[in-house]
């Protein structure tokens, strides 16, 4: 028998807004078909992958789902926004990148890029960002899914505007649908 998982999703935006949780599990129910047990992790910012408050944050899923489930396996994915295209982005922000990945590598995480943010991966705008606490904010989301281009969101490297590696992560662990 598989072990349950139950993912840990890490999250670049912070706890109020949780425009990226919204995004994400949409795309994940559309072309996946799937609602993943998740337990989120708002970073509240991506300079703050490493903090203490989230690195004690993951450490206490990881020991509650440890308690509850005797047959468990715990996959943690941090969702970044790159900020800028590859080859134009300043030493600071390059650096930073360069951190995380090699943090995310060194703790056996997976790492999901969004070039430059993850709203130009889904096609939102500001405005249509600025109504995401309403309900008209998921009709948005549902309507810009149908036009996505799974190739830019299939990328091993992904480089340009509206690119990410989202897809190519999450299929090792749920069958496409779409």
């Amino acid at each position: 028998m598989v072990a349950k998982t139950i993912f840990i999703f890490c999250f670049e935006c912070d706890e109020a807004s949780q425009s990226d949780r919204l995004y994400i599990s949409k795309l994940i129910d559309y072309f996946y078909g799937q609602r993943p047990d998740v337990r989120p992790v708002y970073l509240d910012g991506k300079s703050k992958y490493n903090a203490v408050r989230v690195i004690s944050q993951i450490k206490k899923h990881q020991r509650i789902i440890q308690m509850q489930y005797s047959d468990v396996s715990i996959k943690t994915i941090y969702f970044i926004d790159r900020d800028a295209v590859v080859g134009k982005e300043n030493h600071q922000n390059k650096t930073e990148l360069d951190k995380i990945v090699s943090y995310c590598n060194a703790n056996c995480y997976e790492l999901v890029l969004f070039v430059k943010e993850i709203e130009d991966i889904i096609g939102i705008s500001n405005r249509e960002n600025k109504v995401q606490a309403s309900k008209d904010f998921i009709l948005i989301a549902e309507q810009k899914l149908v036009s996505l281009d799974q190739n830019k969101l299939s990328k091993d490297s992904p480089n340009d505007v509206g690119e990410s590696n989202i897809l190519c992560i999450l299929d090792h662990y749920f069958e496409r649908i779409k």
